[in-house]
């Protein structure tokens, strides 16, 4: 299975449902994540603002080191055979995925976009 496949187009926006055992092993609330995928099935999700800021850091300082880390995420899911995407977790879904190519620059600047976004609220 691919997780194109998964994609489903609901009234607010793309979505995959997670089921089973991805709920159980990696789905843990709500947040931007970076997820990995094996034949179609999450086996990893590294929630974004999940990268020890100190408290002291401005919102410049904390999205730098979350993008950062999400990176350093993004690449051992990669170094380790999975496909990588990114979305928002929320309700046992991954909300508006797309894949990550590391080496595209528009698809790190969505990544980054989308952490900015989450520190801002």
């Amino acid at each position: 299975m691919k997780v194109e496949d998964r994609i489903e187009q609901e009234q607010a926006c793309e979505m995959i449902s997670l089921t089973g055992m991805e709920l159980v092993n990696c789905y843990k609330g709500c947040g931007w994540t970076v997820a990995g995928f094996r034949d179609g099935e999450l086996e990893k999700l590294h929630y974004v603002l999940n990268f020890g800021s100190n408290l002291e850091d401005n919102v410049h300082q904390q999205a730098k080191k979350a993008y950062k880390v999400a990176l350093k995420k993004a690449k051992a899911f990669k170094d380790g055979g999975l496909e990588i995407w990114a979305g928002l977790s929320t309700c046992g879904e991954l909300c508006e995925p797309f894949p990550l190519d590391m080496s595209n620059a528009k698809s790190l600047a969505e990544l980054a976009r989308r952490i900015g976004d989450d520190i801002k609220i």
